[in-house]
């Protein structure tokens, strides 16, 4: 049986980060980067951004790119990445995590989750063709297209994200609507009437989308009420999905979550050792590549610690 010394579960910029550390360090690292897991190739929702302009050291990329630096670095030392999709962990007599996926059962001494979240998408006549055309979840990674200069956004939501979303894009589009499902936002009002203060962003309440029209990129959407309106994005701002449902399924494991996230506050709390996390999937976690790769190799130093009292 072979034993590893960490497993990384995941495949994102926290996790790539993370096997880059350890395996710097001569570490034997076993990385799952899961079959489309969330939705996503190996790269996780980064793959999904067309342009990154705000990543420490690059100049611009897509994130496809970025993912395909980040993965080619980390196999490049002494690796071993499995496209392999987690359903369970466990935790062994022996003192070893054990981490089952749908083929096979892997064996380490620690184990490190970057699984990441998965933005929640609309779907609407159009909305498949136009995603990463015009139709994005992160306001902060798309925003500066050089399309949406002179031209109006669109934010789909009613909560803080929409909120910061919109304000974020009117510093950098001619006009931003944020269109609200309901009467009313779900945030604090004060938020509200601030960003309701700028001259280029109006709210659109009691409004869903029912179409997406345009050639390659998209051109304008219908609402509910035959609504037309011009715009040149199309912004999600409905949350995340995290990917914890093999946590779920691991009864040792399954009372550190918080609203499906993993709450650092509540990890303490199992008995298993040698448990860190890292990336989106950290409650509370603020979604940026740079935040996510920076918390891998936190990850990744804490790991070093334990292991090395192994």
């Amino acid at each position: 049986m072979q034993i590893y010394d960490t497993i990384i579960i995941g495949s994102g910029p926290a996790a790539y980060t993370a096997s880059i550390y350890l395996r710097d360090a001569n570490y034997n690292v076993l990385v799952l980067e899961g079959f489309n897991a969330g939705g996503y190739p190996p790269g996780g929702q980064l793959t999904s951004t067309s342009s990154i302009t705000n990543y420490p050291g690059v100049l611009h990329c897509s994130g496809q790119e970025l993912m395909d630096v980040m993965r080619t670095q980390s196999t490049k030392i002494s690796s071993q990445n499995e496209m392999e999709t987690v359903c369970k962990i466990n935790y062994t007599n022996n003192n070893l995590h054990e981490v089952i996926t749908e083929d096979n059962t892997y064996y380490a001494y620690s184990i490190i989750i970057a699984t990441g979240a998965s933005a929640k998408k609309l779907d609407f006549v159009g909305s498949d063709k136009f995603w990463n055309n015009g139709i994005s979840s992160c306001a902060i990674c798309d925003g500066h297209n050089p399309r949406f200069k002179n031209s109006n956004v669109v934010v789909i939501g009613g909560g803080n994200t929409a909120i910061e979303y919109a304000s974020y894009l009117s510093k950098l589009a001619k006009y931003v609507f944020i269109i609200v499902r309901k009467n009313t936002f779900r945030v604090n009002t004060y938020n509200v009437q601030n960003v309701l203060k700028l001259s280029n962003v109006s709210v659109l309440y009691n409004k869903t989308v029912i179409k997406a029209d345009g050639n390659s990129w998209i051109e304008n959407i219908t609402l509910n009420d035959n609504t037309i309106i011009q715009t040149a994005g199309v912004f999600y701002a409905i949350g995340h999905i995290p990917n914890t449902d093999f946590i779920k399924n691991s009864e040792l494991y399954n009372d550190i979550l918080t609203d499906g996230y993993i709450d650092l506050s509540l990890l303490h709390n199992i008995r298993p050792k040698g448990v860190f996390v890292a990336g989106d999937v950290i409650y509370g976690a603020k979604k940026q590549a740079c935040i996510a790769a920076g918390s891998g190799a936190n990850a990744a130093l804490d790991a070093i610690t334990f292991l090395e009292t192994k």
